[in-house]
């Protein structure tokens, strides 16, 4: 039976393997590797839970200019994505998703030297219970293996289910997955490997990150399922739960609310540092959100002191402008006329990106194609407030 392994789990091994890199009993891996062409075949190793690693076989299926889009031919059915497929994401990777993620966040470590990030489909991955993830046990070189990986593929991957009955034929939903992931990479790379940060980081704000670099590349649609819970319930998750040191995946039921939650925080610091600006032919200006970004990723620190180094803001005046921002952003008045706020106390206007049409940015009152609608934070009057508060938390009474 394969073992369980939760979607972007490696990540848990972060601590453990900076502390190695800090102490020098492992290095990251250096030896060139040419480029992949299509066609060509090549072993990867899929490491599971539990310190089980899968040994397959893959073909390179196509090549761009910054990632390579492999298919696992070890493990039987799967089918093989269209051509259209393969080159709407080649495309969407060279023209939007790489270039921004670099923009944004710094460019990836290549290890290798090839210029490439690896994309593995394979079952494997839904088998070990995961959608898709970075695992950054593959940055290591195999001689010196930091403990908790079992093995190293030595270049950057990224793995994913097949899109066959997982994505889909859409260009787009790849591409969401692979910018979240992607991010993933590139700030374990940048600020632990590059910037010797310790690891420490909670494991929320890791995906607070990863899913603000899908919402500013373009591709967050997917991001709007979790904000249901998050904003159902903003009662019951604090502040705290996200930006205190270390700590894993929530397994009371709470996980998907803590996403959310850590991305409409990671979004709301990105607005009040002033956000960005998307022209029609998709030039991007930095408004002090862009430049926000890069430093918080590439500074050693972690959680509250890097968010209050970062910003330049006081944490505790941030964290209450934050809650009041969350439950002000897109309320009106008796006449539907929209409240005259401060910048501080609400989110930047979501916005449809201008190349991949999908929206940019967090609106607590957003719907999906008419299809679903969010209807803004968990709000309580004085009869039915219980007169409890997580710690950071917020309680929203209305009068």
């Amino acid at each position: 039976e394969a073992p369980l392994l939760r979607p972007d789990g490696p990540l848990e091994l972060i601590p453990a393997l900076a502390r190695e890199l800090r102490e020098r009993t492992t290095r990251i891996a250096r030896d060139p590797m040419p480029p992949p062409t299509v066609g060509e075949r090549r072993p990867f190793q899929i490491q599971g839970d539990r310190g089980l690693a899968y040994t397959i076989e893959a073909e390179c299926l196509a090549v761009g200019a910054d990632i390579a889009l492999w298919m696992d031919r070890t493990t039987g059915g799967t089918t093989d994505p269209s051509a259209a497929l393969l080159d709407g994401v080649i495309a969407g990777s060279e023209e939007i998703l790489m270039p921004r993620e670099r923009q944004y966040f710094g460019a990836e470590t290549d290890i290798n030297t090839d210029g490439i990030i690896n994309v593995l489909w394979s079952p494997i991955v839904g088998d070990i219970g995961a959608s898709a993830f970075f695992h950054p046990c593959d940055l290591f070189d195999s001689t010196e293996l930091p403990m908790g990986c079992s093995t190293t593929n030595e270049q950057e991957v990224v793995y994913s289910m097949p899109p066959e009955g997982f994505l889909g034929e859409r260009p787009e939903a790849v591409l969401g997955t692979l910018a979240h992931e992607i991010q993933h990479l590139i700030y374990f790379g940048r600020k632990v490997v590059l910037a010797g940060a310790s690891g420490g980081e909670n494991i929320y704000v890791l995906e607070g990150w990863a899913e603000l670099g899908a919402d500013v590349t373009g591709y967050g649609y997917g991001t709007f399922f979790q904000l249901g819970d998050t904003l159902d319930n903003s009662h019951d998750w604090g502040l705290y739960e996200i930006l205190r040191s270390g700590g894993g995946y929530d397994t009371t039921g709470r996980n998907g609310m803590l996403y959310g939650a850590a991305y409409v925080w990671t979004r709301y610091v990105f607005d009040r540092m002033g956000g960005d600006s998307i022209a029609t032919d998709g030039t991007l200006t930095d408004d002090g959100g862009i430049a926000w970004t890069y430093a918080a990723v590439n500074s050693p620190r972690e959680g509250r002191a890097n968010f209050e180094t970062s910003t330049g803001l006081d944490m505790d005046d941030l964290v209450f402008d934050f809650w009041t921002a969350l439950f002000l952003t897109g309320r009106t008045d008796a006449a539907g006329a929209p409240l005259p706020l401060e910048p501080r106390f609400t989110y930047l206007p979501r916005e449809p990106d201008t190349l991949t049409t999908e929206p940019r940015g967090f609106d607590p009152y957003a719907d999906f194609f008419g299809f679903m609608r969010l209807n803004g934070a968990h709000t309580v009057t004085p009869s039915t407030a219980d007169g409890t508060m997580r710690t950071t938390g917020n309680e929203m009474v209305l009068m």
